[in-house]
């Protein structure tokens, strides 16, 4: 048992440097710490692959071990790892654990291309869940997250472009043309699509919609691994910031419908792949302030949404509730036109701080 402590100490010190190495942009130097740690976690973990008394320790090693695999996109690998973890006898919550990596896993391999070739102007989009079948899918889970994307898309090419936010007036028609949508046919596995911005064939100097997916796909990247600090070092108008975060949710899985959405793109022949696993309840568009007594006298309301006005500098919607009762909303610059506004008479779940007489929206959601 010491020896396998030992490796075990040993692995968890280079992963760690391997964390700080990501952290700090230096992604080829963070691979290499973390697959020498791969190899003494997976050495420590099969010292007790036969012992499968010996719980929770086994099982542990053996999740470590396969997700380390995974950081080093060795699939194969992490699914031997996950099978030698569940063959014993773990606990419970192991056994979850163990069986979402193996899900993480298995839909990584749906965002590989698989003989599908990308052009610089187009990503793959992948969703995986109980809800999708071979190349099929809800109609909602698709055509509310596809619309989703092109609004995310357009937002984006707007910023990139120093444009001020558009809080009310529709996208304009040029830029439309320039940066219009095309949906290929669905593709088998879980249901897969690739998704054009613009035209194929630009003019030399006009064309920036390869930048326009690196910097969808680094934002989603911030958000899924819950770094918005940076994200909103990289988004400083608070207007688009709160707006990318609400349209990324809408994008986001439920975790009950659809679990995974993945993103793929290729640059310089290799494949840039984002496994969106963050789940739509797991971040809010607002956070909270504090008072300064220290409470957030946070609201939360459903019911229907009835009533918006736009005219402000903040909008106001109104809510009706099941019992006829009426909320006052106001929704902060950047929430009103994408996020909002779809969800026009639903049944809505808001949920909003309450400062005075006035409730600030900070999280809005279609009623389940």
């Amino acid at each position: 048992m010491e020896k396998i402590i030992f490796l075990h100490n040993q692995a968890m010190d280079l992963a760690e440097k391997a964390f700080l190495l990501k952290k700090e942009g230096d992604e080829v130097q963070a691979l290499e710490q973390n697959r020498k740690a791969l190899d003494l976690e997976k050495e420590a973990a099969l010292l007790l692959r036969d012992e499968i008394t010996i719980e929770p320790t086994r099982s542990v090693l053996f999740r470590s071990a396969a997700t380390l695999a995974y950081e080093c996109n060795e699939y194969r690998e992490a699914e031997k790892l996950i099978s030698y973890g569940l063959s014993g006898n773990p606990p419970q919550e192991i056994i979850e654990e163990l069986r979402n990596l193996m899900e993480q896993v298995n839909f990584l391999r749906h965002l590989s291309l698989r003989n599908v070739v990308l052009n610089k102007n187009e990503m793959q989009v992948s969703l995986h869940g109980p809800e999708t079948g071979s190349g099929s899918t809800s109609s909602n889970a698709f055509i509310s997250r596809i619309s989703d994307l092109e609004r995310l898309i357009y937002r984006t090419v707007e910023r990139l472009r120093k444009q001020p936010f558009r809080e009310s007036r529709p996208t304009s028609s040029s830029l439309r043309n320039a940066f219009d949508i095309y949906l290929s046919v669905p593709r088998g596995g879980s249901f897969t699509i690739t998704v054009q911005v613009g035209k194929q064939l630009m003019l030399p100097g006009l064309d920036d919609s390869d930048q326009v997916i690196d910097e969808i796909m680094e934002c989603l990247t911030l958000i899924n691994s819950k770094n918005e600090f940076e994200l909103k070092n990289r988004i400083n108008d608070e207007s688009y910031y709160k707006n990318f975060i609400g349209l990324a949710k809408r994008i986001a899985p439920d975790g009950t419908k659809i679990n995974l959405v993945g993103l793929t793109s290729i640059r310089s022949g290799n494949e840039k792949q984002l496994p969106f696993t963050r789940k739509r309840s797991d971040f809010s568009i607002v956070k909270s302030d504090t008072d300064k007594n220290g409470d957030n006298k946070t609201i939360t309301v459903q019911g229907v949404l009835l009533f918006a006005d736009n005219t402000q500098r903040n909008g106001k919607i109104k809510i009706r509730t099941i019992d006829h009762k009426e909320f006052d909303i106001i929704v902060p610059t950047g929430m009103m036109a994408d996020i909002v506004r779809p969800l026009w008479e639903n049944e809505v779940v808001i949920v909003g701080q309450k400062k005075k007489n006035s409730i600030i929206l900070q999280d809005i959601s279609k009623a389940e």
